[in-house]
């Protein structure tokens, strides 16, 4: 059973896949794509990837459908990733988004595009009703991708975060089954 979703002519989603570790290291190294996501750490190494592609393929086979994806260009290399957390395919009606890209595709309107399909895959396939994206207050780039893809800002929340030893703002966003 494929695993595929297109995007566009240049875009796919795709399983995350062993032969994905060098490109991961390679851009999660970037510490702006650290700084700005809550879980991904710094520096990202070779154990943190092995343990990103083990994960996702347990998720695999636990859901018979995967919750992260590879952003892929049509020439098959990784750009970035997205998917669902919290999200029992066909037991929940609610899940939350999350996705990072790598710094050399950034401001391509890339993430937008991929944010928009999952949205719909959710909604049309995985019997989502309501889809929700928590960032931290100052990621304006990720709010620009969610108000492109539909989400509206539903609230902000004081010192949400709590991320080397600092407390952060976050903004959170939704977008509802049309």
């Amino acid at each position: 059973m494929s695993h595929i979703i297109k995007i566009d002519d240049q875009l796919y989603l795709d399983i995350i896949k062993p032969i994905d570790k060098p490109r991961l290291i390679e851009l999660l190294r970037e510490r702006k794509i650290y700084e700005q996501t809550l879980v991904i750490p710094f520096p990202y190494t070779e154990a943190d990837a092995d343990w990103w592609v083990k994960e996702n393929q347990k998720k695999l086979v636990e859901n018979g459908h995967p919750l992260s994806y590879a952003i892929r260009n049509q020439d098959g290399l990784l750009l970035g990733s997205i998917g669902f957390h919290s999200l029992g395919v066909g037991k929940d009606f609610k899940a939350e988004i999350g996705y990072w890209l790598g710094k050399p595709y950034w401001g391509q309107g890339i993430m937008s595009k991929v944010v928009k399909k999952l949205c719909s895959v959710g909604f049309t396939q995985f019997g989502l009703v309501r889809i929700t994206a928590h960032i931290f207050h100052f990621n304006k780039g990720s709010e620009m991708v969610l108000l492109k893809s539909g989400f509206t800002q539903e609230g902000y929340f004081k010192k949400y975060y709590k991320k080397d030893g600092a407390y952060y703002d976050a903004k959170v966003f939704a977008i509802i089954k049309p």
